[in-house]
């Protein structure tokens, strides 16, 4: 991830080359600029530890694929609010 880049939603896979989701979702929570951001789980892990797992590593949300384009579209526009309206109280 880049330094000079803010993102404003992150999404995952459990399952990525060289460390896995939950470890970069720790890693990320530990930015001071990303602390508060989305965070949204999309894998084909669907099992209950990986979904207990997604949240102790600081996920928001975990979508199973397959993937629906209305599901993740409702559940991105939701955290994207919630995160501005957050950031708008501070």
């Amino acid at each position: 991830m880049s330094k000079k880049d803010r993102y404003g939603l992150v999404l995952l896979d459990i399952e990525m080359p060289g460390m896995d989701g939950f470890e970069f979702c720790e890693n990320l929570r530990a930015l001071p600029d990303y602390q508060k951001t989305p965070v949204i789980f999309v894998t084909s892990h669907t099992a209950m530890d990986h979904r207990i797992r997604s949240v102790a590593s600081g996920g928001n949300d975990f979508i199973s694929k397959p993937v629906f384009p209305s599901e993740l579209a409702l559940k991105a526009l939701t955290h994207l609010l919630r995160s501005r309206l957050s950031w708008d109280l501070e």
